[in-house]
Formats: structure tokens, C-alpha cells, sequence
């Protein structure tokens, strides 16, 4: 939509849908790739879209890896930071000997540091940020805090009030 745009050598590939609402942006070298719907992988996913869905001011910087096998939503003025962050949506499910696949959402004015891993079925919170090198799992309750380790716990709350929380338009300055 208006205002949205998409860096140079980025590479996104086999996605469905690609939806960028208005000013959301996509850095330079990322690759961005999906899986297309076949008759030999997550055929029993039948709800699953290869997608990458940023909402309004979302921000995915420079040089990260997005598998959007299952669909990626970038919650709005969210900003995955830094360099080399994976976002994961699928992976080996070692019982089934089957690949699997699940969605992976970052909330609203949430921030995902740089070398950040988020595994399939992420849910990061709205206003939460996800420390540099933190592997990041699971749906937790409630908003907000700061989030690090391996894999990522809430190590201490953050005053929602800061700016980066509360602004309703554009980007980092």
C-alpha cells in the first residue's frame, strides 16, 4: 500500500500472499521464501498460507531469513532489528518423522533484536522486546516485558509508556 517499499537484493520467493499495508518497509538482503502448496508436505496443514503479512509501519531491517512455509505476520510499528534474524515457522516433528508447521506473530510496537531465532508457533507479545541472541518460543500471556535467553523468559518489565510504544506514526528515528 502507500508508502511501502522493499529494498534492494531482497530476495522473497513461493509465497501466496505478500501484503505490505501503508509505510511498511522490508530492508535490504533479506530472503523471504514460502513453500507453495504440494501433494507431499503438510498436506494435512489444511489452513496453512505461505505468507508474509505487515501491517501498518512494520519494519523488517537488513540481511534476516524469513521462512514463511506458515504464514508471518509483523504486528504494526513492530521491527524485527538488527541483522540475522531467523524467523522459523516450520520444522522436523521427530515422533511423526514429518515436517510440520506453524504460524509465527509479532505483536503490535513490539521490537525482536538482532540474531533473534523465533520458532514456529511464536507469539511475541504486543510492546514486548526480544533480546539480541534470544530464541524465542511458545504464546505467552499478557503484553509487554523484556524477553531474553535461550530459550527467551521475561527477565523484567519495560514502562510501556516510552515512546517506541505509544507513537502512532512512522519508524524508529
Amino acid at each position: 500500500e502507500a508508502g511501502a517499499r522493499i529494498g534492494h537484493f531482497t530476495i522473497v520467493r513461493n509465497l501466496q500472499l505478500l501484503s505490505l499495508a501503508p509505510r511498511a518497509r522490508i530492508g535490504t538482503f533479506n530472503w523471504i521464501f514460502g513453500m507453495l502448496p504440494s501433494e507431499r508436505y503438510f498436506t494435512d496443514e489444511v489452513d496453512r498460507l505461505s505468507a508474509l503479512i505487515m501491517e501498518e509501519d512494520a519494519s523488517l531491517t537488513s540481511r534476516h531469513i524469513v521462512d514463511c512455509t506458515n504464514t508471518v505476520t509483523l504486528g504494526a510499528f513492530s521491527t524485527v532489528a538488527g541483522f540475522y534474524s531467523q524467523i522459523l515457522t516450520h520444522g522436523i516433528d521427530v515422533a511423526t518423522n514429518r515436517q510440520t508447521s506453524a504460524p509465527i506473530s509479532v505483536g503490535r510496537h513490539a521490537m525482536v533484536g538482532t540474531h533473534v531465532i523465533l520458532l514456529k508457533g511464536a507469539m511475541v507479545p504486543d510492546r514486548a522486546v526480544v533480546g539480541a541472541g534470544s530464541v524465542f518460543r511458545g504464546a505467552p500471556e499478557g503484553t509487554g516485558g523484556l524477553w531474553s535467553g535461550i530459550p527467551a523468559t521475561r527477565v523484567r518489565e519495560i514502562d510501556e509508556t516510552g515512546r517506541y510504544f505509544t507513537r502512532k506514526t512512522g519508524h524508529v528515528e
